[in-house]
Protein backbone atom coordinates (compact mmCIF):
# COMPACT_ATOMS: atom_id res chain seq x y z
CA UNK A 1 0.00 0.00 0.00
CA UNK A 2 3.02 2.69 1.06
CA UNK A 3 4.44 2.07 -2.16
CA UNK A 4 1.12 2.61 -4.07
CA UNK A 5 0.99 6.32 -2.48
CA UNK A 6 4.65 6.77 -2.77
CA UNK A 7 3.94 6.10 -6.50
CA UNK A 8 0.85 8.64 -6.80
CA UNK A 9 2.99 11.54 -4.67
CA UNK A 10 6.43 11.04 -6.48
CA UNK A 11 5.03 11.78 -10.49
CA UNK A 12 5.78 7.71 -11.19
CA UNK A 13 4.75 6.14 -14.54
CA UNK A 14 4.23 10.01 -15.64
CA UNK A 15 1.67 11.31 -18.12
CA UNK A 16 0.24 7.80 -17.54
CA UNK A 17 -3.05 7.41 -16.53
CA UNK A 18 -2.16 5.74 -13.20
CA UNK A 19 -2.18 9.62 -11.86
CA UNK A 20 -1.89 12.34 -14.49
CA UNK A 21 -4.35 14.85 -15.35
CA UNK A 22 -5.55 15.79 -19.39
CA UNK A 23 -6.05 19.35 -20.54
CA UNK A 24 -8.40 19.52 -24.03
CA UNK A 25 -9.99 22.01 -26.36
CA UNK A 26 -13.05 21.22 -28.19
CA UNK A 27 -11.73 22.24 -31.97
CA UNK A 28 -15.93 22.45 -32.69
CA UNK A 29 -16.84 25.53 -30.52
CA UNK A 30 -13.25 25.86 -28.33
CA UNK A 31 -14.44 24.31 -24.95
CA UNK A 32 -11.98 23.09 -22.26
CA UNK A 33 -12.27 19.92 -20.73
CA UNK A 34 -10.14 18.77 -17.46
CA UNK A 35 -9.88 15.01 -17.10
CA UNK A 36 -8.46 13.58 -13.53
CA UNK A 37 -7.01 9.78 -13.48
CA UNK A 38 -5.84 8.03 -10.48
CA UNK A 39 -4.75 4.40 -10.73
CA UNK A 40 -6.65 4.54 -14.31
CA UNK A 41 -9.90 5.39 -13.23
CA UNK A 42 -11.40 8.63 -14.32
CA UNK A 43 -12.14 10.70 -11.05
CA UNK A 44 -12.93 13.99 -12.49
CA UNK A 45 -14.06 15.65 -15.58
CA UNK A 46 -15.00 19.09 -16.05
CA UNK A 47 -15.85 21.00 -19.02
CA UNK A 48 -15.64 24.99 -19.03
CA UNK A 49 -16.87 27.18 -21.58
CA UNK A 50 -14.22 30.16 -22.65
CA UNK A 51 -14.08 33.17 -24.24
CA UNK A 52 -14.23 31.52 -27.94
CA UNK A 53 -16.84 29.36 -27.12
CA UNK A 54 -19.14 32.14 -25.62
CA UNK A 55 -18.06 34.38 -28.41
CA UNK A 56 -19.34 31.46 -30.63
CA UNK A 57 -22.59 31.21 -28.94
CA UNK A 58 -23.54 34.64 -29.21
CA UNK A 59 -22.07 35.07 -32.86
CA UNK A 60 -23.04 31.90 -34.48
CA UNK A 61 -25.61 30.15 -31.89
CA UNK A 62 -25.64 26.77 -29.39
CA UNK A 63 -22.64 24.51 -30.25
CA UNK A 64 -23.45 20.84 -30.89
CA UNK A 65 -21.64 18.08 -30.48
CA UNK A 66 -17.61 18.02 -29.44
CA UNK A 67 -14.67 17.11 -31.21
CA UNK A 68 -11.85 16.68 -28.48
CA UNK A 69 -8.40 17.21 -28.81
CA UNK A 70 -4.91 16.87 -26.09
CA UNK A 71 -3.32 20.11 -25.63
CA UNK A 72 -1.59 19.15 -22.13
CA UNK A 73 -1.26 16.18 -20.13
CA UNK A 74 0.58 16.65 -16.80
CA UNK A 75 1.79 14.14 -13.76
CA UNK A 76 2.62 15.31 -10.11
CA UNK A 77 6.10 16.70 -10.04
CA UNK A 78 6.54 17.02 -13.74
CA UNK A 79 6.30 20.46 -14.95
CA UNK A 80 5.89 20.16 -18.49
CA UNK A 81 3.94 18.09 -21.16
CA UNK A 82 4.24 15.72 -23.82
CA UNK A 83 4.18 18.18 -27.13
CA UNK A 84 0.81 17.39 -28.45
CA UNK A 85 -0.24 18.50 -32.37
CA UNK A 86 -2.64 20.96 -30.53
CA UNK A 87 0.17 22.15 -27.82
CA UNK A 88 -0.34 25.28 -28.76
CA UNK A 89 -4.29 25.79 -28.76
CA UNK A 90 -4.68 28.07 -25.70
CA UNK A 91 -2.44 30.62 -26.95
CA UNK A 92 -3.89 30.44 -30.19
CA UNK A 93 -7.38 30.93 -28.73
CA UNK A 94 -6.14 33.70 -26.55
CA UNK A 95 -4.59 35.76 -29.61
CA UNK A 96 -7.57 35.34 -31.93
CA UNK A 97 -9.94 36.36 -29.23
CA UNK A 98 -7.44 39.72 -28.83
CA UNK A 99 -8.01 39.87 -32.46
CA UNK A 100 -11.67 39.57 -32.15
CA UNK A 101 -12.62 42.15 -29.49
CA UNK A 102 -10.95 45.11 -32.18
CA UNK A 103 -13.36 47.75 -32.66
CA UNK A 104 -12.67 47.55 -36.07
CA UNK A 105 -14.48 44.66 -37.07
CA UNK A 106 -18.17 44.43 -37.96
CA UNK A 107 -20.30 41.68 -36.51
CA UNK A 108 -20.48 39.89 -39.82
CA UNK A 109 -16.30 39.67 -40.19
CA UNK A 110 -16.64 38.44 -36.43
CA UNK A 111 -18.51 35.37 -37.12
CA UNK A 112 -16.71 35.11 -40.22
CA UNK A 113 -13.53 35.03 -38.58
CA UNK A 114 -14.68 32.96 -35.54
CA UNK A 115 -15.79 30.36 -38.24
CA UNK A 116 -12.73 30.64 -40.13
CA UNK A 117 -10.41 29.64 -37.32
CA UNK A 118 -12.58 26.89 -35.42
CA UNK A 119 -12.55 25.36 -39.14
CA UNK A 120 -8.55 26.14 -39.35
CA UNK A 121 -8.06 24.92 -35.88
CA UNK A 122 -9.82 21.33 -36.79
CA UNK A 123 -7.92 21.68 -40.21
CA UNK A 124 -4.97 18.43 -40.09
CA UNK A 125 -5.29 17.98 -37.02
CA UNK A 126 -2.87 20.53 -35.46
CA UNK A 127 -3.25 23.99 -34.47
CA UNK A 128 -0.75 25.41 -37.15
CA UNK A 129 -3.25 26.59 -39.79
CA UNK A 130 -4.95 28.08 -37.10
CA UNK A 131 -1.81 29.99 -35.78
CA UNK A 132 -0.92 31.48 -39.31
CA UNK A 133 -4.66 32.81 -39.27
CA UNK A 134 -4.62 34.52 -36.17
CA UNK A 135 -1.27 35.68 -36.70
CA UNK A 136 -2.96 37.39 -40.28
CA UNK A 137 -5.80 38.49 -38.51
CA UNK A 138 -4.20 40.13 -35.27
CA UNK A 139 -1.88 42.24 -37.89
CA UNK A 140 -5.16 43.25 -39.17
CA UNK A 141 -6.45 44.47 -36.27
CA UNK A 142 -3.54 46.12 -34.57
CA UNK A 143 -4.07 49.80 -35.52
CA UNK A 144 -5.95 52.25 -33.43
CA UNK A 145 -9.64 52.89 -34.11
CA UNK A 146 -11.50 55.83 -34.40
CA UNK A 147 -14.34 57.67 -36.01
CA UNK A 148 -12.12 57.93 -38.32
CA UNK A 149 -10.46 54.53 -38.94
CA UNK A 150 -12.87 52.58 -41.96
CA UNK A 151 -14.00 49.23 -40.55
CA UNK A 152 -13.15 45.79 -41.12
CA UNK A 153 -15.53 43.96 -43.45
CA UNK A 154 -15.32 40.39 -44.06
CA UNK A 155 -13.98 41.07 -47.41
CA UNK A 156 -11.09 42.08 -46.03
CA UNK A 157 -10.23 39.33 -43.91
CA UNK A 158 -7.54 37.07 -44.48
CA UNK A 159 -8.27 34.47 -46.63
CA UNK A 160 -8.63 30.86 -44.62
CA UNK A 161 -7.87 28.60 -47.82
CA UNK A 162 -4.18 30.41 -48.28
CA UNK A 163 -3.71 28.83 -44.57
CA UNK A 164 -4.22 25.23 -45.47
CA UNK A 165 -1.31 22.92 -46.39
CA UNK A 166 -0.99 21.62 -49.36
CA UNK A 167 0.48 18.59 -50.99
CA UNK A 168 3.38 18.85 -52.58
CA UNK A 169 3.54 18.11 -56.26
CA UNK A 170 3.96 14.49 -57.05
CA UNK A 171 7.56 13.79 -58.80
CA UNK A 172 8.03 12.86 -62.34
Amino acid sequence: MSAVVFCLLSGCMTWSPFNCWHEDVDVNYGRYRYQRYILWMKVVERIHDTELSAAYRALVGEPGSPEWRRVNTFSPGVRRSPHYSYHGAWLAMDMFMRALRSDLLTTEARREALVAFLDLLRYADTDGAAFSYVSALYHLTDRPSGPKSSKINVADLPDPAQFKWRPAKSLP
